[in-house]
C-alpha cells in the first residue's frame, strides 16, 4: 500500500469517527428535547385545572372536583365521608413517618380492620429436627402466651378554605389539603403517642400501665443513670436511644463520669452529627411534659407499636361557614407499649 492510498484510507476512518460523534450529537439533543416535553407533561398534571390534568390523572380529578364543587360523581364513599386518592395518602403518610419522633422510632404495622392483635410470650418458640419429639410431646412444654390487642382510634381534623383558593387554578388544591390535614393531625398524634391513655385515643408510652422508676433529684448521679442502663437486656441494649424534654437534657448534661471538668457523660460527636450518653443517641422530644423530668430509653422497635388504618377520610361541608368551606378529616389510628421490658422510664423528681 502506498503512501496515498494509506491517506485516503485514514480520512475515510475519520470520516466514519465524525459521524459517530454527529450521531450521539443527535440523540442527546432528542434526549434533552424529550426530557423537556415530560418536564412539561409533569407541570401539566400538577394544575388539576387543565385539561391535561384531566387527562392524566382521572382519579385526582374526579377528588379534586369534589374538593372545588362537591361533585361527587367519581369519588369513594366511604363510613365518614369520602376516601381521598392514595396519592394524597401517600403525601400524608410519608410526612407523617419523617417528621414524628415515635414514628421513627416504634413499629409501625398498617391493617384494614379495627385492631391488630398480637401474641406474645413462650407460646412462640423454634428448636433443632433432632429434637423435635421431645420439645413438641414433653409435658413440661407450657404455653404461656398472651394476647395483645391494640385497638385504632378516631383522630378528626378541621380546615377552613376561602372560595377564592379553591377557584385557583394555580393551586394543587390535592396537596394543598392533604398538607393541612397533616398540620391538623401531627401535634395530636405524637402526643398521643407519648402521654395517651388508652381510652378513646392510642395507649402512650408515659400510660399509667407503664412501670416508671421515680428517683429523687438528689439521689440522681451519673452511678443511678448507668445502673438502669445496664438493667436493659443485651438483645435491647444495641438498638437503645435516649428519648427526653429539655427538662431531662439539661440535668443529664450536668453528669459526670469523674470530678474531672470536662469528663461528662454526654458526649457530642461532631462527625456523625448526633450526641449520645453511653454510645446512644440521645433525642429531644417537646412532647414530653416539661413539668417533668421523663429520661426513656431503650429499644422502642420492640417496645411499642403504632397502627394504622389505610387510608384517611374526608367530608366537604359548604354551608356551616359560607362564604368559606370546611373540610372535616378523619384517620384511624392506635398505639400501645408490647414489650415493657424492652424500655426504661426514669422520672426525676425536684429535691
Amino acid at each position: 500500500m502506498n503512501i496515498e492510498e494509506k491517506i485516503d484510507e485514514l480520512h475515510s476512518s475519520w470520516q466514519e469517527v465524525k459521524n459517530v460523534f454527529n450521531n450521539i450529537s443527535n440523540i442527546k439533543s432528542m434526549i434533552k428535547k424529550q426530557n423537556t416535553e415530560i418536564d412539561s407533561i409533569k407541570f401539566a398534571m400538577s394544575r388539576p385545572g387543565s385539561s391535561s390534568y384531566a387527562e392524566l390523572d382521572e382519579v385526582s380529578h374526579g377528588f379534586c372536583d369534589y374538593i372545588k364543587k362537591g361533585s361527587e360523581g367519581h369519588v369513594e364513599k366511604s363510613d365518614f365521608g369520602y376516601h381521598v386518592t392514595r396519592r394524597m395518602f401517600s403525601r400524608i403518610k410519608n410526612y407523617l413517618e419523617c417528621n414524628s419522633t415515635m414514628r421513627q422510632l416504634a413499629s409501625i404495622n398498617e391493617i384494614s380492620g379495627d385492631s391488630l392483635e398480637l401474641i406474645e410470650g413462650s407460646g412462640n418458640f423454634a428448636g433443632w429436627a433432632k429434637d423435635a419429639d421431645k420439645i413438641l410431646n414433653s409435658k413440661d412444654n407450657k404455653t404461656n402466651a398472651s394476647k395483645i390487642s391494640i385497638p385504632l382510634h378516631e383522630l378528626y381534623g378541621q380546615i377552613e378554605v376561602t372560595q377564592k383558593l379553591l377557584d385557583d387554578k394555580e393551586i394543587n388544591i390535592e396537596d394543598w389539603i392533604a398538607d393541612e390535614l397533616i398540620r391538623a393531625f401531627f401535634k395530636t398524634e405524637n402526643q398521643a403517642f407519648i402521654n395517651g391513655s388508652g381510652d378513646g385515643e392510642p395507649e402512650g408510652i408515659l400510660a399509667k400501665t407503664t412501670k416508671i422508676e421515680i428517683i429523687e433529684g438528689a439521689d440522681f448521679t451519673n452511678e443511678t443513670l448507668t445502673d438502669a442502663f445496664f438493667k436493659l437486656k443485651d438483645c435491647y441494649a444495641k438498638n437503645t436511644r435516649f428519648l427526653m424534654n429539655r427538662s431531662a437534657l439539661k440535668h443529664i448534661s450536668k453528669l459526670r463520669n469523674s470530678e474531672k471538668e470536662k469528663d461528662y457523660i454526654w458526649r457530642v460527636n461532631s462527625n456523625k452529627s448526633i450526641d449520645t450518653i453511653f454510645g446512644k443517641e440521645i433525642i429531644e422530644c417537646s412532647d414530653i411534659p416539661e413539668k417533668d423530668t421523663f429520661i426513656i430509653f431503650g429499644d422502642f422497635k420492640s417496645a411499642y407499636q403504632i397502627v394504622d388504618r389505610v387510608g384517611v377520610d374526608i367530608l366537604r361541608d359548604p354551608y356551616t361557614s359560607k362564604p368559606n368551606t370546611r373540610f372535616y378529616s378523619m384517620k384511624r389510628v392506635g398505639g400501645k407499649v408490647i414489650n415493657p421490658d424492652a424500655v426504661k422510664i426514669l422520672k426525676v423528681k425536684s429535691a
